[in-house]
């Protein structure tokens, strides 16, 4: 199987919102209008519902009720609500393959998002583009499974029994679902240091320049998965190269862990 072919003739692409497309425009763009764009998410009725509730969830804390898109901006400033119309446009526009627990899924996904941010802010990179990439990380999942049902349900009973998953994916179809992520985020003009991150993903000290976004992804899709599994020894093997290679101190790192509820806290509105 050709990746190229999988995402071209796929007939599970999942249909992103023009106004999600705008926004990601808008992440290298600086003179982009804020105003036409604030006009256009009000438009999309149900993306307006979402993002409204979850500004106004316990994870902004706020004193007063957001109650409009122009109210999200002000107060929590165009980068925040770009990231959050982004983020809630991904969880709508995707699929539900019949193999798979979406809320599950989405949830992971979120870890990852959310520990993705963490990172970033900690290293010195944009935050907005480490929660954008960690949301995207896994979508190539759902293509798969929508296209290869069977095959990708081997591999989940494969990772369950502890298998690699990239490694599986790679024997079995010739590339990862982080392949298919990163094809998709170029079709929909991600920003660039979001796809180099997605493609450096599996081993970032290998890539002939390093790129920061790999290893913030791959950290935090590790400290994810460790949260969620919350078992004693779930952060054994912690990627400490990686680490040191971003200028923070391994040790430092896991003792300062935000918990998983902390990270989550407010997300599952975005989960339909």
């Amino acid at each position: 199987m050709q990746l190229e072919s999988l995402v071209s003739k796929s007939q599970n692409l999942p249909a992103i919102p023009e106004v999600v497309r705008e926004l990601l425009k808008s992440f290298s763009d600086e003179h982009m209008e804020i105003g036409a764009i604030a006009k256009k998410v009000v438009k999309d009725q149900a993306l307006t519902g979402k993002v409204l509730r979850l500004a106004n969830s316990a994870r902004y804390g706020l004193s007063r009720k957001i109650a409009s898109i122009d109210d999200a901006i002000l107060i929590l400033g165009f980068g925040a609500l770009r990231t959050l119309v982004v983020a809630s446009g991904l969880t709508s526009a995707f699929k539900v393959p019949p193999t798979m627990d979406m809320k599950k899924f989405w949830c992971s996904s979120l870890a990852t998002a959310g520990y993705s941010g963490w990172l970033a802010k900690l290293c010195g990179q944009r935050e907005d583009i480490g929660f954008t990439g960690g949301m995207m990380l896994h979508v190539g999942v759902l293509l798969l499974h929508m296209e290869e049902p069977e095959k990708s349900q081997a591999i989940d009973k494969a990772v369950a029994s502890g298998g690699f998953r990239l490694d599986l994916e790679r024997a079995v179809f010739g590339f990862s679902h982080v392949d298919v992520s990163s094809e998709l985020a170029t079709r929909w003009n991600f920003p660039d240091e979001i796809i180099g991150g997605m493609q450096d993903f599996a081993d970032p000290l290998t890539t002939a320049s390093f790129a920061p976004f790999g290893a913030i992804y791959r950290i935090a899709d590790f400290i994810a998965g460790a949260q969620i599994k919350r078992e004693e020894d779930s952060l054994d093997g912690f990627p400490n190269d990686l680490a040191i290679e971003l200028g923070l101190q391994p040790t430092d790192l896991i003792a300062n862990l935000p918990p998983l509820n902390e990270v989550l806290d407010g997300l599952d509105e975005m989960i339909d």
